[in-house]
């Protein structure tokens, strides 16, 4: 039986211990960033120029409540061509 020596037990387990605390540092790192992906970011800033944009996201909901179906349809047609005439009178097509 061939016997290990000292120096080469340490840095063994060194290496292995190293590796570790490694390992769990770049978990931990991956974990603290997945818990942010869903976050938003606001610019503040100044410009020479006008900016301009080609692309915007809305989302709207319009709901009507009534005692029976019929009258909350003709409720909810109304409500929706008013909408839809306030975002005409508003530039937006």
């Amino acid at each position: 039986m061939k016997r290990v020596g000292f120096p080469e037990l340490f840095l063994g387990l060194l290496a292995v211990a190293v590796a570790v605390v490694l390992t769990a540092h770049s978990i931990s790192g991956t974990i603290r960033d997945r818990q942010h992906l869903h976050d938003t970011i606001s610019v503040t800033g100044s410009a020479r120029k006008p900016i301009t944009a080609n692309l915007v996201r809305w989302s709207l909901t319009v709901h009507e409540t009534a005692p029976d179906a019929a009258r909350g349809a003709r409720l909810l047609r109304s409500d929706i061509v008013d909408v839809q005439a306030f975002l005409r009178r508003a530039g937006v097509p």
